[in-house]
């Protein structure tokens, strides 16, 4: 954990922006790929396929999109030399498979195992909220502690998921644990490589709520840093912990 912030540090020291005000809009609005969202959908429904956010519209893509099982982006797919999935995930988290498939090292049945048993586990994260609304506290995060290190223990989604759950800006529970939000982001961050700025995000708002107000800054000048054009969220936050911390 405290080579996660000396990591941080050592970032922020390059030299995090600063903005007394919200960083300008951009210059230009990207534009779909085809003229209007009745267009987008009016070719989707000639290919025979719907459209996804108006922009992802071929057999191509839905059909990776089913066989995945996947329901949101970003998402990076890594395909072995034999046309096999061999791994998916976050892309930030992307360096290490990549670098074992290609060194043949990766162990594609292990891997396939791995995922299985994190389907099985998602549907136990609606679970730990639902005990979390009931005011089952105990129950809830026993749950999300055995989620933070056994199924999800190398998903860093699914932990910022949870710690984001935990202290994240709009909850309030009336029992936080503290130390679970922190250990998930801190797992997060580490298999991400301190490269994600939403994993950056949720570990400074750990650090934030737990009182740890240098090590809350730091991170989030990093999340920013990782950001172009600055994410309006990303600078509200580092204002707020900044201030807290000048205080």
């Amino acid at each position: 954990m405290r080579r996660i912030v000396g990591s941080l540090i050592a970032l922020a020291a390059l030299g995090a922006p600063s903005y007394a005000s919200p960083p300008p809009s951009p210059s230009a609005t990207p534009r779909p790929p085809c003229a209007s969202s009745d267009g987008c959908a009016d070719q989707a429904t000639a290919a025979g396929t719907p459209p996804y956010m108006d922009v992802l519209l071929g057999r191509t893509t839905l059909a990776y999109f089913e066989g995945a099982q996947l329901d949101g982006l970003p998402m990076a797919v890594i395909v072995d030399r034999q046309g096999r999935i061999a791994w998916l995930g976050l892309p930030s988290a992307l360096e290490e498979p990549l670098t074992a498939i290609v060194a043949g090292r990766w162990d594609l049945k292990a891997a396939a195992r791995r995922d299985r048993t994190r389907r099985l586990a998602e549907p136990r994260l609606e679970e730990f909220r639902a005990l979390l609304l009931a005011g089952r506290f105990p129950e809830g995060y026993a749950l999300a502690r055995s989620l933070v290190r056994g199924p999800f223990a190398q998903e860093p989604g699914y932990l910022r998921l949870i710690a984001s759950t935990i202290v994240g800006e709009r909850t309030s529970w009336s029992v936080r644990d503290l130390d679970l939000a922190l250990e998930a982001a801190d797992r997060a961050a580490a298999w991400t490589d301190l490269t994600d700025d939403t994993v950056l995000s949720a570990l400074a708002r750990a650090y934030f709520v737990r009182g740890d107000l240098e090590a809350a800054v730091a991170a989030q000048e990093a999340a920013l840093a990782l950001t172009d054009p600055p994410l309006p969220i990303h600078v509200a936050a580092l204002e707020k912990y900044r201030g807290a911390l000048a205080r």
